[in-house]
């Protein structure tokens, strides 16, 4: 048995409590903002933040980024710089989520040559010419990638290459979940497994966690938000012209912010 068909088997074959009655809606600790994939598309972060700021109207939130801040758009660089200044601003109330494109770019400054090349296939150029990168095109194929790799890490620089390194991959808070992809939802938080977190992908009919909490995540695409089974998916491709799209949580029924 595959490892996603095992992840998103019938409920009744996890274990599912079908008899304890599901929360009728997401209760995180306190206001939330989760915010799906950016993906470089700065000048909608910027108009999303803007949004957040009036309808959080002074009021004590959390704000949840769920990942994939770079690539496909073409203003990585200051994505990436606008949410690491705003994590360490406001340690206590902005998440920074690792998603699977933030791990690909790590990964290629690591192994430019080797496994870590993939990420050029999935938008990681884009990247590079937002870090102002050369195109290094007199070089053989494996010698531009390590240039490449090289003036990457010079650009992007130390501390915040660190940061990124360090998101951890998923939050919760009280009755909420936020991670990148998706969860095991039949194992604990503590005992998730990196690719499902960052990489499964859903079926067309989410299966509830066992242990009853919401999950609200983007890296799949879909034109709308969509809830169910417990699931809140936010990824509304900004980068290929849809909008950016935030979930607003525990400020009673589920609603959402959406900028163009």
């Amino acid at each position: 048995m595959s490892l996603f068909s095992r992840i998103f088997r019938p409920a009744h074959m996890i274990g599912l409590d079908l008899s304890r009655p599901a929360d009728a809606m997401p209760r995180p600790e306190r206001l939330t903002y989760a915010i799906g994939d950016i993906h470089g598309c700065f000048s909608k972060l910027e108009r999303m933040l803007d949004e957040i700021g009036r309808d959080r109207a002074g009021r004590d939130a959390d704000l949840v980024f769920l990942g994939d801040y770079i690539d496909r758009g073409g203003k990585s660089c200051p994505v990436l710089r606008h949410v690491h200044r705003m994590q360490q601003d406001d340690p206590d109330h902005v998440i920074c989520l690792v998603g699977n494109h933030d791990r690909m770019m790590l990964q290629f400054l690591e192994a430019p040559v080797g496994v870590g090349q993939r990420w050029l296939q999935f938008g990681g150029e884009k990247t590079l010419t937002s870090f102002g990168v050369p195109d290094f095109g007199e070089l053989s194929h494996g010698a531009r990638s390590k240039a490449w790799a090289k003036a990457l890490r010079e650009a992007v620089g130390p501390e915040l290459l660190d940061w990124l390194a360090a998101r951890p991959l998923w939050w919760k808070s009280g009755s909420v979940v936020a991670v990148h992809a998706l969860t095991d939802p039949a194992r604990a938080m503590e005992v998730q497994k990196e690719q499902v977190l960052l990489w499964a992908r859903p079926r067309p009919v989410a299966i509830p966690r066992r242990d009853g909490t919401w999950v609200v995540h983007g890296h799949t695409m879909v034109e709308n938000p969509q809830v169910g089974g417990r699931h809140i998916s936010i990824d509304t491709g900004a980068w290929r012209g849809g909008p950016l799209t935030a979930a607003v949580l525990g400020d009673g029924p589920i609603r959402f912010l959406s900028v163009r």
